[in-house]
């Protein structure tokens, strides 16, 4: 209703602004004496009795060679009238670029001109070609070799790490999976090439602690139309001179689903104790993955894929009691980050004789530096105990909250201690610099 409004607007105000400007141009009538059609000279006591103009010589006893009355342009009625047709052709110039920029063209496109276009450089454009061509292939209009040229096209592009991954690609070829167009060999290299798996540990671990050796899963380069269910494996995990770091073993597995075109990732973790000697490392190992496909929850293929990737880091070991983290311990800023919390509000639920749930609320807090931290609560008889660990990074935060139980009684008073937490930063990687300082509330 709302664009018929704005149609119907456009139109009377181009047809209003036609009706004005020619009744501007025809003007007003300032008097009715005889003149001249041809040079507009007055006429007035020399006409009918003269048959010549004395201006211009021309006949006056011609037709139409004389008129009556003198007209002027109406101006005001000039502006109105050209303002009207400024919007209404305005208006309507808008009105149809937005219908054809808006206008879906891929839809009436011919096959070979989105599959050219599919191979620009610009992603939106690319992307939205490719998905006509996936719909066209899911609904069995598109032509069988091309579908086949199209899916081994999306295939080398998934399989290139270098190059941006479009969705639609992904989608493309699980049309085709759904059409049976994929050979056993192509579909398992799309599930490989699909999950994007990597090996992580701390840049920097101390001689003789734990460390936390991750794999991290994500299915990046696939389409939105199959859910898949990964079982991963851990293998060995070994160093580059080939120290074993983690043995393999059975019972060292994880479970992980995604659905059909979903954002995510999953991560298993193992810790391990770094007994290596100080120095520079690299780590390897070759996980398995048993990755079943299904779309809406029935198996495209009974037999379930495994995926093997071959996955290699770095990391450094460092003495005992080496600082892993390099806190910015600067006294002027413990004003600025004091005041910086904000408000916040502690609440204290007794659920016995020795336990007491606390839950601690930041609201609005506008840090100058990210802050990782250990909450401490300290009772009325000066005992310590750990509560929670978190972050509030720098800059504006509408609102934190977080939560921990502890076994032992408060009293009546207790004092909250916020104490930076080289743990903490840890857990938290993508942190910028870190105020090494504490809070005492």
């Amino acid at each position: 209703m709302l664009a018929v409004g704005i149609i119907g607007g456009v139109v009377i105000a181009a047809l209003a602004g036609v009706v004005l400007l020619a009744v501007g141009l025809r003007g007003r009538r300032i008097y009715d004496h005889p003149i001249c059609q041809r040079c507009r000279f007055d006429l007035v006591g020399i006409y009918p009795a003269q048959e010549r103009c004395p201006e211009c010589g021309s006949q006056l006893i011609r037709a139409k060679a004389v008129r009556h009355g003198a007209r002027r342009k109406r101006k005001g009625l000039l502006c109105v009238a050209i303002l009207l047709l400024l919007i209404g052709l305005g208006g309507g110039g808008v009105l149809v670029w937005s219908s054809a920029t808006s206008y879906n063209w891929y839809a009436v496109s011919p096959d070979w001109l989105l599959e050219a276009v599919a191979g620009l450089d610009d992603q939106t454009t690319q992307g939205k070609a490719v998905g006509e061509l996936a719909a066209r292939l899911a609904a069995g209009t598109l032509d069988g070799e091309r579908a086949d040229r199209l899916i081994e096209r999306g295939l080398e592009i998934q399989a290139d790490q270098t190059q941006t991954w479009v969705r639609t690609w992904g989608d493309l070829i699980e049309a085709g999976l759904v059409a049976d167009r994929l050979s056993r060999e192509q579909f398992e290299g799309y599930i490989e090439w699909g999950i994007v798996c990597t090996l992580d540990i701390a840049e920097r671990v101390r001689q003789g602690e734990d460390a936390m050796v991750r794999l991290h899963l994500s299915p990046e380069r696939l389409g939105a139309g199959i859910s898949i269910t990964m079982t991963l494996t851990w293998p060995a995990v070994r160093t580059g001179e080939g120290d074993v770091l983690l043995p393999s073993g059975k019972g060292r597995q994880a479970r992980f689903g995604f659905a059909g075109g979903q954002a995510g990732y999953g991560i298993s973790a193992i810790p391990a104790m770094i007994e290596l000697e100080p120095g520079q490392y690299s780590l390897t190992a070759t996980p398995t993955l048993e990755v079943q496909v299904t779309r809406f929850a029935v198996p495209i293929v009974q037999e379930p894929v495994t995926v093997r990737h071959a996955l290699r880091t770095s990391f450094e070991v460092v003495p005992p009691g080496t600082p892993l983290v390099d806190f910015v311990d600067d006294p002027s800023l413990q004003e600025q980050m004091e005041a910086g919390i904000g408000r916040f509000e502690i609440r204290a639920f007794a659920e016995g004789d020795d336990f007491t749930s606390l839950s601690l609320e930041v609201r609005g807090a506008t840090l100058p530096m990210d802050f990782a931290f250990d909450a401490l609560v300290v009772n009325s008889v000066g005992e310590p105990k750990f509560l929670l660990r978190s972050v509030i990074e720098a800059g504006g935060q509408r609102g934190w909250g977080s939560a921990g139980k502890l076994r032992f009684q408060l009293g009546e008073t207790a004092t909250l201690i916020l104490r930076a937490s080289e743990q903490a930063v840890l857990d938290s990687p993508d942190l910028g610099p870190v105020w090494g300082g504490e809070i005492v509330i």
